[in-house]
């Protein structure tokens, strides 16, 4: 028999990553959690699609060593789990002391193996070992966007599902001088609305940020290699304020996840606009507020804010007060410069790919 150990924590997707990677070799799970990470425990439990049978849980003071070996101990006879199993024992999760009376618990055990994943690493793991340095392998498990998110608490309620135009038509309308994209936004408003086919999601995509949306989901997911699950168009996600308490709903023009990490990114064709009470609303503070947000839930991700507005200085540098709200919450932006010559868009995809190899 084999048994994979977790010691839960905030930061659930490490677990769900190993669980995931040895899932068909395990037979049953058991879960080390604090009062304080039931919630997490669930999450982990539910986006591997673990049966309950197959789950043994135990609760234990994060401080107290000698309370973990107990519980731990009175879990495995309850159960009647054999001390020859094997035992997997991922010690990423949880506090200092709760990784240390894991570990020293399971070291007694003659058939027990440690793995640990360098978080934010997420395509290795690492098995370590007492009397020689550790052996490191490929993670080859690679996570959804819907479970990413569920792994964290939120729920996608919404999400735009085919493009409106093909691709090269909302290149050019994208790439195109502001007067010539002006000219053909207005040209294919009033053909449409003479023809009676003005949908909702048409006057979106020409009089909202739909079409240079489309353009970046389209380019991201190419260049990147992404499956249909791993990347978002218009993603509207709910997740509670406090858990089972109050909804709060965030709109995210892109999102996706690469190599097990997830990226966010707003994209804007303009940075003003009026609200319903006639004032000039900031998009920009706005889009900044939006990932920083998410990303308060989930710290290892990565925002970005494109834009089809000029927000560089002549020697290239962002301008201040953008440079002043984007940087606290290390958000990149691009710019018309970086959209039109796409030469920007490009180099911040491949360092997208650079991060990650080099992690």
């Amino acid at each position: 028999m084999t048994i994979l150990i977790t010691i839960v924590s905030k930061q659930t997707i490490p677990n769900i990553l190993f669980i995931k990677e040895k899932q068909a070799e395990v037979d049953k799970f058991l879960f080390v959690n604090t009062k304080e990470t039931l919630k997490e425990k669930e999450r982990i439990i539910a986006v591997c699609g673990i049966a309950e049978k197959d789950c043994i849980s135990v609760e234990v003071v994060e401080d107290d060593i000698t309370d973990m070996a107990q519980k731990i101990e009175a879990k495995l006879k309850e159960n009647m789990l054999s001390e020859d199993a094997r035992f997997l024992v991922h010690i990423t999760g949880g506090t200092k002391p709760m990784s240390l009376g894991v570990f020293s618990f399971f070291e007694k055990k003659k058939n027990a193996e440690f793995y640990y994943i360098t978080f934010p690493n997420t395509i290795r793991y690492q098995r370590l070992y007492t009397d020689r340095p550790p052996e490191y392998f490929q993670l080859n498990y690679r996570i959804s966007l819907k479970d990413y998110l569920l792994a964290y608490g939120f729920n996608i309620a919404s999400r735009q599902t085919e493009l409106i135009k093909d691709f090269q038509y909302t290149k050019d309308l994208t790439l195109s001088s502001r007067k010539k994209a002006r000219d053909e936004i207005t040209s294919a408003v009033e053909l449409l609305q003479n023809q009676g086919n003005l949908s909702g999601k048409e006057r979106n995509y020409y009089e909202s940020n739909g079409y240079f949306e489309e353009y970046i989901y389209s380019v991201v997911k190419e260049q990147l290699n992404l499956n249909d699950d791993q990347i978002g168009l218009s993603v509207k996600t709910q997740q509670p304020l406090i858990d089972n308490a109050q909804i709060s709903d965030h709109e995210i023009d892109v999102m996706l996840v690469y190599e097990n990490h997830l990226h966010i990114i707003e994209c804007k064709t303009g940075l003003k606009t009026r609200g319903a009470d006639g004032k000039l609303k900031d998009i920009f503070e706005e889009s900044v507020f939006r990932i920083y947000a998410i990303k308060q839930r989930i710290g290892f991700s990565n925002g970005y804010i494109a834009t089809l507005q000029g927000l560089r200085e002549l020697d290239g540098t962002l301008k201040t007060k953008y440079a002043k709200k984007a940087k606290p919450s290390n958000i990149t932006v691009l710019d018309n410069k970086d959209i039109k010559q796409e030469t920007g868009l490009l180099k911040a995809i491949e360092q997208i790919k650079n991060k990650h190899r080099n992690i």
